[in-house]
C-alpha cells in the first residue's frame, strides 16, 4: 500500500512538472494575452523569429497584426509555413525546414522595440499606433504614401525587389491601413500629378509669354530669344 502511494505521488509530481513546462512553454511561443490586445486601435502586437533546421536562426522581429483576441488566437493556431514564406530569410524553400517561435508581445514592448521589424504583417507600419510613430507615416498625405507604395508603372503594390527599397513595404500597409487599394492609389496619383502638370504649364507659358515682351520691346535680342526659349521649353 505504501509503494502504491509512493508511486502514485511520483506520477502525479512528474504530472504536475510536465504541465507546468507545456503552460511555460505555450505561454512563450504559443498564446494570445488579452491585456496585450490593443482594443483602440484593433490590433495585437507580435514578435517571431524564424528557426532554420539547416541554417542560423534569423533574429526576433517585431510586427502587428489586425484584429483582436479571436484573431490572435487563430494566428496561433494557423499554418505556420504561410507565415514563413513572407518572412525575411523564408521563402517558400524553407518552409518545410523551419520553425516558427512566436509569441505575444504589449504595446509598450513593440513601441520600444529596437530590432528590426518583420516584412510580415503590418510590421514598422503599426509604429503609427505609438506615440512615437505618429509622425512616421501618419502625417504623410495620400499621394506621397501611394506614390511609394505603388511600383514605377503604378499599376500595382511595390516590392522589396523594386525601385523604392526595403522599406516598401511599410508604405503599402500604410495604404492598406487607409483602405486604400492599388486603383485608388492611382487615382490619387494621377489627380495629384495632373494638377501639377497643369500648374507647370501654366507657368511656363507666363514665362514665354514674359520673353516675347521683353523681345518687342528690344529689351533681348532675336538670339538671346531662341537661347532661353529652347532652354525653358527642354525643362518641361
Amino acid at each position: 500500500m505504501f509503494r502504491k502511494k509512493i508511486s502514485k505521488f511520483i506520477v502525479c509530481t512528474f504530472l504536475l512538472i510536465l504541465l507546468s513546462t507545456i503552460t511555460s512553454k505555450a505561454a512563450l511561443f504559443g498564446g494570445c494575452d488579452q491585456k496585450f490586445m490593443d482594443n483602440q486601435n484593433d490590433v495585437f502586437y507580435l514578435k517571431i523569429q524564424l528557426q532554420r533546421d539547416l541554417a542560423s536562426n534569423m533574429p526576433w522581429v517585431a510586427t502587428a497584426l489586425k484584429g483582436g483576441f479571436e484573431e490572435c488566437r487563430k494566428f496561433f493556431r494557423a499554418d505556420e509555413r504561410l507565415v514563413i514564406k513572407e518572412m525575411e530569410g523564408g521563402g517558400a524553400g524553407w518552409s518545410s525546414y523551419s520553425d516558427l517561435a512566436k509569441t505575444n508581445i504589449s504595446k509598450s514592448e513593440f513601441c520600444s522595440w529596437d530590432g528590426p521589424f518583420s516584412k510580415y504583417g503590418l510590421g514598422e507600419a503599426a509604429l503609427r499606433y505609438c506615440d512615437v510613430g505618429k509622425s512616421f507615416l501618419a502625417n504623410k498625405s495620400k499621394y506621397e504614401i501611394c506614390k511609394s507604395a505603388l511600383n514605377e508603372n503604378n499599376n500595382d503594390w511595390v516590392t522589396t525587389n523594386d525601385y523604392a527599397g526595403d522599406d516598401a513595404s511599410m508604405y503599402v500597409q500604410e495604404a492598406l491601413i487607409r483602405g486604400l487599394n492599388v486603383n485608388e492609389c492611382m487615382q490619387v496619383i494621377v489627380k495629384k500629378e495632373g494638377a501639377i502638370k497643369k500648374s507647370s504649364s501654366v507657368s511656363i507659358e507666363r514665362k514665354l509669354d514674359q520673353l516675347k515682351n521683353l523681345l518687342d520691346e528690344g529689351l533681348i535680342s532675336q538670339r538671346q530669344y531662341n537661347e532661353k526659349t529652347d532652354e525653358i521649353l527642354s525643362n518641361f
